[in-house]
């Protein structure tokens, strides 16, 4: 949120700033030019934002992939070789939740799906 701030009223001043050359009547390439570099990058960052949780969606059908998988395979016998790389499997997942949840709670919650608090890490 910090970062839309800062952007949003970087690009206000912006906008002040090429506001003040038009009505002074001076060049205002600068002015323009930074207008332009501070707009175009904060519609970069909205896009980005705004997109994110389409993404984290499709991290969560993931998630439920891999606990499907890890159920499956734990009802058969499998190798120890297959067992560790479940185990970093696993670990892998359970790390993207920690981060998504954290994220979810402190940071980006306006961005982040509520279904990620449902979810439970992997045993």
């Amino acid at each position: 949120m910090i970062l839309i701030l800062t952007l949003t009223i970087l690009f206000g001043v912006c906008l002040g700033w090429l506001a003040y050359d038009l009505v002074k009547g001076t060049d205002m390439p600068i002015s323009a030019l930074f207008s332009t570099i501070v707009g175009l990058f904060w519609v970069v960052v909205m896009i980005a934002l705004f997109l994110n949780p389409y993404s984290v969606k499709g991290e969560i059908a993931q998630y439920e992939a891999v606990k499907t998988s890890i159920e499956n395979a734990r009802a058969t016998d499998i190798t120890d070789i297959e067992r560790v790389a479940l185990t970093q499997k696993i670990i892998e997942t359970n790390k993207w939740l920690a981060q998504v949840q954290y994220d979810n709670q402190n940071l980006w919650a306006v961005f982040i799906p509520d279904e990620v608090d449902a979810l439970e890490p992997l045993r």
